[in-house]
């Protein structure tokens, strides 16, 4: 059994992502949205050792697992998204310090202590 469920990224592409299950896997795919509303997904060719590309196109993709296995993957990538700053919030890089140059040594004064 197969079924497939989409969310608009609300490009000017019509870019969507396609949240796919066939038999128990579970696979996030990339796809685009039709100007009639139909969803396709996008599809490749994978390499084969050799690096020459294969007969057959399969959907771009992601395959993440069972039910439980899918889930746990969502909440990683969410919990990733939302451990990193906000646009704008980006923590400023750290100004490198000029080297100074050395102390000049004035020869003529004799900074040892007399005892």
């Amino acid at each position: 059994m197969s079924w497939e469920m989409s969310y608009d990224l609300k490009t000017k592409y019509g870019d969507c992502l396609v949240l796919d299950r066939y038999g128990d896997t579970y696979s996030l795919c990339s796809g685009r949205m039709t100007k009639a509303g139909v969803v396709r997904k996008d599809w490749c060719f994978p390499r084969d050792a050799g690096g020459r590309p294969r007969e057959r196109a399969i959907p771009l993709g992601v395959r993440l697992g069972d039910r439980a296995a899918a889930i746990a993957a969502v909440r990683w990538l969410l919990a990733q998204l939302e451990a990193q700053p906000q646009p704008g919030q980006e923590a400023q890089p750290a100004r490198r310090q000029k080297p100074q140059p050395p102390r000049a040594v004035n020869r003529d004064v004799d900074d040892d202590p007399p005892f």
